[in-house]
Order: structure tokens, then C-alpha cells, then sequence
């Protein structure tokens, strides 16, 4: 006999454990009492160890718990032990998806959505991306997004202070390029160059 411990989750019977059940010795030795009382003449025929071992009395159980056969115990217990990650295995002897809590991208007409999988038995839609799969060109999509939405919501005067730092900061990277053009002896066109910084960082910040 196996006892199987469960804990329901979203009215999923999950099960947790499994594992031999555990005797009653007081229980099974007063049912061989009785039945030593009632037939004396059996311990000419088994011994006491024999009639302790047939008709074994198993603890009590609580709710969370359940008692099964040998057969379907193994059995269940094997699929528990062979689960992947994102798995759960029911008291029905289904696997169900658990991926609660797993966050992942999805690109919508052009715009990428961060979404996270709630309840349990939800899987990953076929166009889901991991924060961890995203490539070099998804992730840079994704923060020019966010940049761009974070850039909307400042006020008139918060956007005229950042496009100022952000030119700024674009004419000392270009002075910086060119003094190391000028000593490497190779050309270059700091004024080409700024400006194409400057047409970016306007079209920023509208």
C-alpha cells in the first residue's frame, strides 16, 4: 500500500509525495487478538508474525492524503519522478502545465507586450518569446519601446532638459572621435557626424 500526499492548488489535486503507507501496530494487533480469540487453533498454523503481516491495519490518513495499491503507487510514483520543470502530476494521474509566475514577450502589430501566466494549466502562447531567448535586435526593440514611452510622459519642460544633455553629451562622444581620427591619421567629418546625432535626438524627443 502507497500513501499519496496531495495539496489542491486552483482546485488541482497536486500530488507531492508518495510513499509506503505506514502500519498501525496497535490497531493490527488487536484485529489478530481477535482473531487468535475466535480461532485459537491458528497459531498451530501460522505463526503470529504471519497473521500481523495478512491483515495489517494502515494508519489513518488525513485529508490531504490518499491510499492506493502497490501497483498504481509505482506507477504514479515513477511519472512524479520523471516530471519536467514546468510540470505537476495530478491525483488523476494527469500532468498539468505550471508555468505561474513565468513572464514572456509577445510582439502585437508591431509593439511588444510583457506578459505573465497567471493559473496554473496555462502554457506559453506559440509566439511567446523568454526574456532570456530575446535576441540583440528584440531587446534593443524593446527598450527603444520603452524609452520612447517613458519620453511621452514627460512634461514640455522635462524633455527640453534631456534632449539638452543628450546633445550634449553627443558633441563631446563626437569631439572624442575625431581627436582620435586626427591621431590615427584618418579622416573624418565631425560636423557630418553631429549632425546625424542631433537629427536622431530630435526626432527622440519630437
Amino acid at each position: 500500500m502507497k500513501t499519496i500526499t496531495f495539496v489542491e492548488i486552483e482546485n488541482h489535486q497536486i500530488i507531492t509525495n508518495i510513499d509506503n503507507a505506514s502500519p498501525d501496530p496497535e490497531e493490527t494487533n488487536t484485529i489478530v487478538e481477535a482473531i487468535i480469540a475466535k480461532n485459537p487453533d491458528i497459531l498451530s498454523q501460522k505463526k503470529r508474525e504471519e497473521l500481523l503481516t495478512e491483515n495489517v491495519v494502515f494508519a489513518r490518513i488525513d485529508q490531504s492524503q490518499k491510499n492506493v495499491d502497490d501497483a498504481v503507487g509505482e506507477k504514479l510514483k515513477c511519472i512524479l519522478g520523471n516530471l519536467g520543470t514546468h510540470e505537476k502530476l495530478l491525483l488523476s494521474g494527469d500532468i498539468i502545465a505550471d508555468c505561474r509566475d513565468m513572464e514572456y514577450y509577445v510582439k502585437q502589430e508591431d509593439v511588444w507586450n510583457k506578459q505573465k501566466i497567471e493559473r496554473m494549466g496555462e502554457t506559453l502562447p506559440l509566439n511567446a518569446v523568454l526574456p532570456d531567448d530575446l535576441s540583440q535586435t528584440q531587446q534593443q526593440e524593446i527598450t527603444d519601446q520603452t524609452d520612447a514611452a517613458r519620453i511621452f510622459n514627460l512634461t514640455p519642460n522635462q524633455k527640453a532638459e534631456e534632449k539638452e544633455v543628450a546633445l550634449t553629451s553627443a558633441k563631446r562622444e563626437v569631439r572624442c572621435l575625431k581627436e582620435e581620427a586626427e591621431i590615427a591619421g584618418e579622416p573624418f567629418d565631425a560636423k557630418k557626424e553631429y549632425q546625424l546625432r542631433k537629427a536622431k535626438i530630435e526626432e527622440k524627443y519630437g
